[in-house]
């Protein structure tokens, strides 16, 4: 497993004021590249993730399933992100798969309607092992 910054090496992010941390640790695993959030994604944390995701996806075609259940705060800059990364695998020939399943990644994810373009799934198990057509709806 690797903690991930631009080299895929150990690190974690902090802003100035209120403290905002943020870890992601990345791994393939069985053909699958799993990203694990933990924290706060926003304004000054969102580039470490958007960093992680582009290394993640240098793994295409394989897909990214993308572990939100640690994140404690999800922001507008995080959910450009996701949509971003989104269309990025896609291009790849890859698919971004997002486990959420609680109120502070779901909630602000519905209000933008990226529920109705991201690939969601509840739990971890359901994101490595659905079939998927990359660029299609999940059923």
């Amino acid at each position: 497993m690797h903690r991930c910054t631009d080299r895929v090496t150990p690190a974690s992010v902090r802003a100035e004021g209120p403290v905002a941390f943020l870890r992601v640790l990345q791994q393939l695993r069985d053909g699958v590249v799993h990203v694990r959030v933990v924290g706060e994604v926003d304004l000054a944390t969102a580039p470490t993730l958007d960093r992680c995701l582009h290394a993640a996806r240098s793994h295409a075609p394989d897909p990214v399933v993308l572990d939100l259940t640690g994140v404690r705060f999800l922001g507008t800059p995080g959910l450009d992100v996701l949509a971003e990364h989104h269309h990025g695998c896609a291009a790849r020939g890859s698919v971004l798969r997002v486990v959420a399943a609680h109120r502070p990644v779901l909630h602000p994810v519905r209000l933008s309607g990226l529920d109705r373009l991201l690939h969601l799934f509840p739990d971890l198990h359901r994101a490595t092992t659905a079939p998927h057509t990359p660029g299609q709806p999940d059923a």
